[in-house]
């Protein structure tokens, strides 16, 4: 699977589209979102997601010149899963802007401590903001971010066993934010479609 400028529609005719499936959008992205206690949620990216969320963007800033879009496309296949992996945005949120202030900060790293643990077999501990540029020595660290970018790996023997339908969780183990809970059914159904090749 790949998404490519030329497999992109044109802005009328996404509007056209998005009008008529605007509610099967909607519920592909709900089965493969997840709640995670009271404040992160994950949203794990597909050639599907991908491609609705760049053609999105497009739309709401009447996008349209080749440099445009391949500088949007470059972007989001960063996120596309490869075959043998789940990428996953984390959103980290909470309604009260002064709780924010407080509790973001005691979370920091806590996106390096995701994990996926199928069941009998190790943990995959997500790697996290990797194409994210590193602080530049001496300068001061970035302030705690509210969005993060997740890679699962997973080995050939994981693969195969969420594929014949065992189960799995998903949690955090960072102090602040322990969590540990079961991918539904549904969830999981979809996320083992993305064990397969994929481009952009």
């Amino acid at each position: 699977m790949s998404i490519s400028a030329e497999s992109l529609l044109s802005l009328e005719a996404y509007g056209e589209y998005r009008r008529a499936h605007q509610a099967e959008i909607q519920e592909y992205r709900r089965r493969r979102s997840l709640l995670l206690g009271e404040h992160m949620s994950l949203q794990f990216e597909s050639e599907q997601t991908l491609r609705y969320q760049l053609q999105e963007v497009l739309l709401a800033e009447r996008l349209v010149e080749p440099e445009d879009i391949e500088r949007e496309l470059s972007l989001y296949a960063r996120l596309l899963p490869s075959g043998s992996n789940w990428r996953a945005s984390l959103l980290i949120e909470f309604a009260d802007p002064k709780q924010r202030e407080v509790e973001l900060p005691a979370l920091q790293g806590a996106e390096q401590r995701f994990f996926v643990e199928v069941q009998g077999m190790e943990r995959v501990y997500a790697l996290a903001n990797e194409d994210l540029p590193p602080v530049a020595p001496g300068a001061a660290p970035d302030k705690p971010s509210a969005v993060h970018f997740l890679r699962f790996e997973f080995s050939p023997a994981q693969r195969d066993a969420l594929r014949i339908g065992t189960p799995a969780n998903i949690g955090c183990e960072h102090p602040a934010y322990p969590v540990d809970e079961p991918i539904p059914a549904s969830t999981l159904s979809s996320l083992v479609g993305d064990f397969q090749d994929t481009a952009i």
